[in-house]
């Protein structure tokens, strides 16, 4: 069963979902969207409001379900799409060589392949049909079906009445016939065909580089590409370009031709007069560019292509596991993938927040955070569940007049309430405040959406602001912004009327003593007002805190104007600021700023004296005083009817609380995403290479391409116990889960708690103590060469006398870390090879060496993957194989396992019993020595896949395992890297 991995994002917004390698992308007549998930073996949906969805398969890989429902069913990497008039969903199962079909109820049958590979069929049933490698379809309008049969090298065409023809393609795998009949003519590996309105076939030609067109007399021809592969020849000619293996094409209404320039990274588009351009993509590879015009984006191996009512471009960029969508404007957004789990639904204080600018509490105590950095409001029940209620996640705007979680915003800033339960919101890249009503639509109530000012004395909605950082309320119901791009203090009364209340418009400091509409203020970046109508500003470039009386006139209430640190225990206006960002009242006339450039929140008193109130610290300090833990930039306050203080702490991504006794608590943020805090086999894993497990049965994960180390509890809940994702070093001296790591590819449990983990691409051992600070015991600084150096260590054991081994992978030796931090060569001479079975280990040759396992006896067994073999290295110190002939491939289960054969064995394991458990890694099996000797496959065959939960583990298909341990109950956990996942057999 997987006990850890597996989670895709199913019933979320569709671009935190993870898909793998999607090849294709489909648009029905209402705007679902549909993926072939490639890797996933499934179709999945996304519906009108972005909520993505599995529609057939279920993700094990396989063959299975016609006549019932589609959800029910096995794909095997499907990889085109198409969607009729009447909606039904026609796919081609890659993997078995079919092409399937989902009708508007659900059930999935076959319409064309018998499930092997080949060519014949043509003039009968296409059910009967063999295809090879079919990668492209396409539907005309009559009830015909076209096939790019890419592994046949030719174009199939499938009537209404189920018959299976040949278009286009002899056969023969080369260029050639241009100019004549089709039937005549050669392809070269065709991924993709597209229909016009006029009958003209379009065929992505991907081995020849070129796209051609058989139209309606037969002929065929190139409209795009040339002898000159690569990319070239926009603004001329599409047949003199270069393109280079282009798998995806469709045609508009308006006859311009779309091509996916797939080994180019870009999308091409040819016009009505021939002439080519590029449309998106600039040649280099990635997923930059969100938000930003398709031209200047990256694109990686974009594959397939689909245009909705509106006119918006679909793009399947497989390489980057993404589906990206380029709207009418030009502008290019990620709509599916990603895959980025931000916690919602569960415990706030294991969510993923970005960047949160400020905090709100209702009535009833609920927590509001605007989620600033993934363009989202928040609500913290007060269960302590977390969920967005506004924003869908895309930066940018839209959606007025709907519910807010299918609205767009941009980076939005504070956050208030009104009487009547009406949420308002700083939109501030929108330049725009928005309001949320109790039924949950979104308004704008003023910005026009441009930066600018403009519109005093007059309706709100036609006003502009700038970058509008703050929103108030006060007991009569008017609003106050801090315009913070205008330099302003705005307000827009119960009428719908916007006034300046504070500052010129021009940045700078003056005004003090004087009416507060001649003052001048610089970047406003918070506003408080108070019972009796008194306005505080936190003004931010000039590091004070600024008061406007209910007469209207302006003083410094805080600060020097210094950029600094200094005054407690003084007169505030004595005191030094750094760059304050918010400020709140509570009802005894206490004033508490966020005083962000000094990492602290202060507190002037009724009695004018300022104090530092949290802050200060060095370390995050949960559960002690406020004054004795760090923040790293506050910025909104709030203060709810308990006197509970919460800080929007934006550097650390968290919400903190501060109870009426100075204690301070994380209340939301701090959970590191991909399901940190839930079920393990609900969390996304990336590249799990390697595994242990400690004494109470808690499982500890290396993510190799996660760069983190995760943690299982008994009880299913997973956990980030290394790393924040990032690939790189850094931490050391501090926690675990804020350190950098760098391909992390295996770990081990310590005698002393300790958690080791080979930090392979930093070139370090660190090791993860009790109280969760990283530290580094064994760094590479010198040759690859030397004696001394560790070099791609891929492997760690640990005995019972605190002795840690260590891979030395790159330099084809064993090391030994001792307790006392001594480290001794243990096995290899450096040389890479096989030699020395039978004599001292010291005179062995072995070649990259990766997994390690000690019994009980205290005896040594190495991965020799490059050797595929298992080697023991006994006591005495001497070095034998116990399994693999040295020849790879796979032989010889239910025999002696020294003349069985391995391929390239990356993991090992040994239970109490002595039965040695072997990660087969290129065979995609997990095989036991038992003490006779004897070998046998327990789990995988030779096909790479996902199979099996749930049944016998000889039945389950694995993909390159790298890691197999075992628990004190005889479980076997398996690291199925190729599958993203953890596994666990419960042996007999």
């Amino acid at each position: 069963m997987t006990v850890a991995g597996g989670g895709i994002g199913d019933g979320g917004p569709a671009f935190r979902a993870i898909l793998a390698n999607p090849s294709a992308v489909a648009v029905d007549a209402v705007g679902n969207v549909y993926i072939a998930d490639t890797g996933d073996h499934r179709i999945r949906r996304i519906d009108s409001i972005g909520f993505i969805s599995t529609f057939a398969g279920t993700g094990q890989q396989g063959y299975s379900g016609d006549g019932g429902p589609a959800l029910q069913a096995q794909l095997d990497r499907p990889v085109a799409l198409a969607v009729d008039a009447a909606g039904s969903v026609f796919f081609i199962d890659g993997g078995n060589h079919r092409i399937r079909k989902v009708d508007p109820s659900g059930s999935i049958t076959t319409v064309a392949g018998d499930g092997s590979s080949g060519f014949s069929g043509d003039g009968g049933p296409a059910k009967d049909a063999k295809l090879e490698r079919p990668l492209g379809l396409a539907l005309d309008g009559k009830g015909n079906i076209y096939v790019a049969d890419s592994g046949n090298h030719r174009i199939r065409r499938i009537d209404s009445s189920g018959t299976i023809t040949t278009l286009t393609g002899t056969g023969a795998k080369r260029f050639a016939g241009d100019d004549g009949p089709a039937t005549a003519a050669s392809l070269d590996s065709p991924s993709s065909v597209a229909v016009d309105d006029k009958g003209n076939i379009f065929i992505a030609d991907s081995g020849n580089h070129r796209i051609r067109r058989v139209d309606a007399s037969g002929v065929i021809s190139t409209v795009a590409g040339s002898d000159n592969r690569g990319y070239s020849g926009d603004g001329g000619l599409a047949i003199l370009a270069g393109l280079n293996f282009p798998e995806g094409i469709l045609v508009d209404s308006s006859g311009r031709l779309l091509i996916a320039d797939t080994e180019d990274h870009r999308i091409r588009q040819v016009d009505s007069s021939g002439r080519i351009s590029t449309l998106a993509g600039f040649g280099g590879q990635g997923i930059g560019g969100d938000g930003g015009p398709a031209i200047g984006a990256r694109l990686t191996r974009p594959r397939s292509l689909a245009l909705d009512g509106k006119g918006n471009l679909y793009i399947a960029s497989g390489g980057d596991d993404r589906i990206r969508r380029v709207d009418t404007s030009g502008l290019i957004r990620t709509v599916a993938g990603g895959g980025f789990e931000l916690g919602d639904g569960g415990p706030a204080a294991a969510a993923v927040l970005g960047g949160p600018a400020d905090v709100a509490v209702d009535g009833a105590g609920n927590l509001y955070i605007p989620d600033t950095l993934y363009h989202r409001v928040r609500k913290v029940d007060t269960a302590g569940i977390i969920r967005t209620i506004a924003g869908t996640g895309q930066e940018g705007f839209g959606g007025d007049g709907a519910l807010a979680t299918a609205a767009q915003l941009k980076a939005p800033g504070g956050l208030a309430f009104d009487k009547a339960g009406n949420l308002y919101i700083a939109d501030s890249g929108n330049h725009r405040i928005r309001r949320v009503d109790p039924f949950g639509i979104i308004t704008t109530i003023t910005g026009t959406g441009t930066a600018g000012v403009g519109g005093e004395g007059v309706s709100a909605t036609t006003s502009m602001l700038n970058r509008p950082r703050d929103v108030v309320l006060d007991t009569k119901g008017n609003l106050y912004i801090a315009d913070s791009g205008n330099h302003r203090i705005r307000r827009v009364d119960t009428s719908g009327i916007i006034t300046t209340v504070a500052g010129t418009g021009d940045g700078g400091f003056s005004g003090d003593g004087g009416l507060a509409n001649l003052a001048k203020l610089n970047e406003p970046a918070g506003v408080a007002v108070d019972s009796q109508g008194q306005i505080y500003i936190a003004d931010m470039k000039n590091h004070r805190v600024r008061l406007v009386t209910s007469a209207g006139v302006i003083s410094t209430l805080v600060g020097t104007g210094q950029p600094s640190f200094g005054g407690d225990g003084l007169q505030a206006t004595s005191a030094s600021l750094s760059s304050p960002m918010a400020v709140t009242v509570d009802d005894k006339a206490n004033l508490y700023v966020s005083d962000s450039g000094n990492g602290r929140v202060r507190l002037k008193s009724a009695a004018g004296i300022i104090v530092t109130f949290a802050g200060g610290g060095s370390t995050l300090g949960d559960e002690g005083h406020a004054k004795n833990a760090a923040l790293l930039s506050p910025r909104g306050l709030a203060i709810d009817g308990k006197g509970n203080i919460y800080v929007a702490d934006a550097g650390d991504h968290r919400v903190r609380k501060v109870d009426s006794i100075g204690r301070i608590t994380t209340a939301a943020g701090g959970g590191l995403g991909w399901g940190d805090g839930g079920q393990a086999a609900s969390a996304a894993l990336n590249g799990p290479s390697g595994i242990t497990v400690d004494g109470g049965g808690n499982l500890y994960i290396a993510e190799a391409a996660g760069n983190r180390i995760r943690s299982v509890e008994p009880s299913g809940a997973i956990h980030t116990l290394a790393g924040v994702g990032g690939k790189g070093f850094d931490g050391d001296g501090s926690l675990a889960t804020k350190a950098l790591l760098d391909t992390p590819w295996a770990v081990a449990y310590g005698i002393d708690g300790s958690l080791y983990v080979a930090d392979a691409g930093n070139l370090r051992l660190r090791r993860v103590g009790l109280d969760g600070v990283i530290t580094t015991v064994l760094e590479t600084k010198v040759d690859a060469a030397s004696s001394q150096g560790v070099m791609g260590h891929q492997g760690l054991a640990a005995d019972d006398a605190g002795n840690l081994y260590i891979s030395d992978t790159s330099n084809h030796r064993i090391r030994k870390l001792d307790a006392f931090g001594n480290l001794w060569p243990v096995a290899g001479t450096g040389v890479k090879g096989f030699a020395g079975d039978g004599g001292d280990a010291f005179r062995a040759s072995f070649d990259s060496p990766s997994g390690l396992a000690v019994d009980r006896s205290g005896n040594l067994y190495i991965a020799d993957t490059g050797n595929h073999r298992i080697r023991r290295l006994d006591t005495s110190g001497k070095v034998t194989t116990v399994a693999g002939s040295g020849i790879a491939g796979f032989l010889g289960d239910g025999g002696p396992a020294i003349q069985s054969r391995l391929k390239g064995p990356i993991g090992v394991a040994i239970d109490r019993a002595g039965n040695l458990y072997i990660a087969d890694t290129g065979n995609h099996r997990i095989r036991r020595v038992d003490t006779s000797g004897a070998i046998t496959t327990v789990a995988g065959d030779d096909v790479e896949s996902f199979g099996g939960d749930g049944g016998p583990a000889s039945n389950a298909r694995l993909a390159s395992p790298r890691a197999v341990a075992l628990d004190a109950r005889g479980n076997l956990y398996i690291a199925d890297t190729g599958n993203n996942r953890v596994r666990r057999i419960r042996l007999p």
